[in-house]
């Protein structure tokens, strides 16, 4: 996940103080199970770049000077600090073991990736000279490293060999994976799934009128759960993909709400989480696709990047803005 680079020289990882935040801001985030991080002692923001890793064991995150620091996800301690890069970090994303940590710098035309045992950098991968990373994931075998750029280009290589097996210009606003790790699919103003091996457009849909912002798989049920965000309002759309595309559910919000910027599945499918563009999570149940719940304006200019533990207990939310927070909620107290 990128964010805006910010003036500081180093980072420091914190729990902020509630006073920087709008009145309406306090009222959420003062709530039992909100955790949030990512300000220096003068109140400034520091967070470039995080993730999850697989187990929701540990939250990765960085800042423009190129420091990288493993947090305990429980306690928010520094488990081990990795600084090598020149500048702010743009883009980080675990291996699928949790053993490695890809990363890119927005001042290089190279991926990287670390052995975190040791810190040191173990695979290199190179990109066009004006790469700005937009997203980045591994395959879930490990195999593949996969990543999307500003300027309209994917790629994918081989771990193995480090053979860049394709490079696709193909500007998207969303990618995954399909569950069964055959296709990338892709969304903009259409879903495009694009074999995994070759980049070949192998199926297309369009029954939406916007552009699709996020994509996220319901495995256990095959279905995907798709943010789509026009002029006209926002929806998110729910299709069966085993037939691709029919579909079960649209939730439509109307006209003069705001955008929808992320989706996230429970990994136990039973319910997924929207972010919108002024910092509303709503929570929806898959079987009904009815809002369960929702946090209202938790972050005054909205969420960029979902994710959740495997137990399906804590959200992790970051800020789409220059002030780039990042919001731990734990969702079995927050809503007590």
């Amino acid at each position: 996940m990128k964010f805006s680079a910010t003036s500081l020289l180093s980072l420091s990882i914190l729990l902020i103080s509630f006073s920087v935040l709008s009145a309406d801001e306090k009222s959420v985030a003062d709530r039992p199970g909100i955790r949030v991080i990512g300000e220096d002692d003068k109140g400034e923001p520091t967070i470039t770049a995080y993730a999850l890793s697989p187990d929701g064991k540990t939250l990765v995150v960085s800042s423009e000077d190129g420091l990288i620091q493993l947090l305990d996800v429980a306690t928010l301690s520094v488990k081990k600090k990795i600084q090598d890069h020149r500048d702010w970090i743009a883009g980080l994303a675990f291996s699928p073991d949790g053993k490695y940590l890809a990363s890119h710098n927005e001042g290089e035309n190279h991926l990287k990736v670390r052995d975190l045992a040791t810190g040191k950098v173990v695979e290199q991968y190179d990109t066009q000279e004006s790469f700005s990373i937009q997203r980045m994931l591994f395959t879930k075998d490990g195999s593949k490293l996969i990543a999307s750029d500003f300027d309209g280009y994917v790629y994918v290589w081989d771990r193995k060999t480090s053979e860049l097996l394709w490079k696709k210009e193909d500007y998207v606003e969303s990618l995954t994976m399909t569950p069964d790790e055959k296709y990338l699919a892709v969304g903009k103003n259409t879903l495009r799934y694009l074999d995994l091996n070759t980049g070949e457009q192998t199926k297309e849909l369009e029954d939406f009128q916007g552009s699709l912002v996020d994509l996220s798989f319901i495995p256990q049920k095959t279905l995907l759960v798709a943010a789509d965000s026009s002029c006209r309002g926002s929806k998110l759309h729910v299709w069966d993909m085993q037939g691709f595309g029919e579909s079960v559910g649209v939730i439509d919000l109307g006209r003069g709400t705001s955008h929808f910027s992320d989706v996230v599945t429970s990994p136990d499918g039973r319910f997924f989480v929207s972010s919108d563009e002024e910092g509303t999570l709503r929570i929806f149940d898959t079987e009904s696709r009815t809002q369960l719940n929702e946090l209202p304006r938790l972050q005054r200019k909205g969420f960029k990047h979902l994710e959740m533990t495997p137990d399906g207990k804590t959200l992790i939310a970051g800020s789409r803005d220059e002030r780039s927070r990042v919001y731990l909620i734990d969702l079995t107290k927050v809503f007590e």
